[in-house]
């Protein structure tokens, strides 16, 4: 007994191993056994099984630490050969498996070794005749072919089979797992619903099944579900990461905005680096919004724990110019909110809108002080689109501060730079060889060139006139 409570102890795995080899060897060797006084003394108290079963249980512990060929021999030697083929497909010895296999055939057809057979070969005629000879009966059978239907990706008919051999065993783990990703891979999300719903059940600390369940909650369109489960995958895998993000995510879209932010903290402890843009964009548009919560309770309850949670982001990734950009947007929205008047808008005053503009030139900076931007369309384009947006939110917002020209005056360093880049990098040479390439260029960034300098002609007319 306590050698089966220690076996899944990696500090106690040795003494487990010693102590059943002990046992089977007491078994051996009779005249080493304790006198049977000694022995008396447990009589009632220990029941003692058998030379047979105990060596099934050490060819176990074998087979759960790599020993395979150690449990091939002794399973060959008490003539157990579905586990011994079992051991020989372990060990890729497919040729033997199947040797020995057709060997006991020939003494007696079972649809057992037929099942053995199947797998060893990946023949579907050994599986259906498995079947034929258990008349429709034997639960290995058709989780068997299940399986290699499931790895051909006949996931349909794997499915059909997984349920059929569930009807004969309803406590089958591994078939239940297998069926709800056979369901999953095949969009049938009711029954992969089912499926790991059933896991759960049978084996309720494993995470992975909670986390599949969760999944298929959200295919269907059922958040709230989804959130509890990933709740409970937590409880029993505190640490893995991936969880804590899909149950971010569900935060987010359901509106517990307080357990997003438990779970973004969460993975700040583990990935300390992390950041996920769309999350952070969701934070900002419901303060924009001033949406509520799945409670019913205002978004701007929580304002002090996402303050908290973006400046920490900000102080470990320090150059993704989109979290200092998130940042400033938030200060803006909850600055211009008076949370305790019915969430009434009301002007920046002058510490937060220094907050503000220190954080979007921040963001800005480290935008443009990426490396080769203006060699492709995109990176110009989004360099473009968040330089009007920076002139136009200084255009708005800039005299609530105390001294802007002091404030905008690297600013202004900064368009002039990227202005006169552009102009020089694709001015159009009509011998150049790839004026045409250039011209294109030039016309698709032409919209947004054009209310650039507007937007920099009421800026400089603003601060620097």
């Amino acid at each position: 007994m306590r050698t089966k409570l220690e076996v899944d102890s990696v500090r106690r795995m040795e003494r487990s191993l010693q102590q059943l080899e002990n046992l089977v060897d007491h078994y051996r060797q009779p005249n080493d056994k304790p006198d049977s006084n000694f022995r008396y003394q447990y009589f009632y108290s220990v029941a003692y099984q058998s030379f047979w079963t105990v060596l099934q249980e050490l060819c176990k512990f074998y087979m759960q630490i790599g020993l395979i060929n150690s449990s091939l021999e002794i399973y060959t030697s008490l003539k157990m050969w579905d586990d011994a083929i079992k051991c020989l497909i372990a060990l890729d010895k497919r040729d033997q498996a199947e040797q020995m296999i057709c060997k006991q055939l020939e003494i007696k057809e079972t649809p057992d070794l037929y099942c053995s057979l199947g797998e060893v070969t990946r023949e579907l005629e050994y599986f259906n005749k498995a079947i034929e000879l258990s008349k429709g009966k034997s639960a290995r059978a058709y989780r068997v072919l299940a399986k290699h239907l499931f790895y051909l990706q006949k996931y349909d008919e794997a499915i059909t089979n997984f349920e059929k051999s569930l009807r004969i065993n309803y406590l089958q783990y591994d078939a239940w797992f297998m069926l709800g990703n056979a369901a999953f891979r095949s969009e049938n999300w009711q029954t992969a619903v089912k499926a790991f719903r059933v896991c759960t059940n049978l084996d309720p600390e494993n995470h992975e099944t909670w986390n599949n369940l969760a999944a298929s909650y959200t295919k269907l369109g059922q958040k709230d579900k989804a959130h509890f489960v990933f709740q409970e995958a937590i409880k029993y895998d505190y640490e893995n990461w991936k969880i804590w993000e899909n149950y971010l995510w569900t935060s987010i879209d359901c509106g517990y905005f307080n357990e997003a932010i438990k779970a973004y903290n969460r993975l700040l402890d583990l990935k300390q680096k992390y950041v996920d843009v769309d999350v952070l964009k969701a934070f900002c548009t419901a303060f924009e919004k001033k949406v509520n919560d799945a409670h019913n309770e205002s978004i701007f309850k929580y304002k002090k724990k996402v303050l908290e949670l973006f400046g920490r982001i900000s102080s470990l990734v320090v150059t993704d110019w989109q979290v200092y950009w998130s940042y400033a947007e938030i200060v803006r929205f909850i600055s211009q909110t008076d949370d305790t008047n019915n969430n009434m808008s009301v002007e920046l005053n002058h510490e937060s809108s220094e907050k503000y503009f220190s954080l979007l030139l921040k963001a800005f900076r480290n935008l443009i002080n990426k490396a080769n931007w203006e060699l492709s369309l995109e990176s110009c384009k989004e360099v473009l689109n968040k330089t009007i947006d920076v002139l136009s939110r200084c255009n708005d917002f800039g005299k609530y501060l105390s001294n802007p020209p002091d404030s905008f005056g690297s600013l202004n360093l900064s368009v002039r730079s990227i202005i006169s880049k552009l102009k020089l990098k694709y001015q159009v040479d009509p011998d150049s060889p790839d004026k045409y390439l250039r011209l294109l260029f030039l016309k698709d960034l032409n919209d947004e060139f054009v209310q650039l300098q507007k937007e920099y002609e009421q800026f400089i007319s603003s601060y620097f006139g």
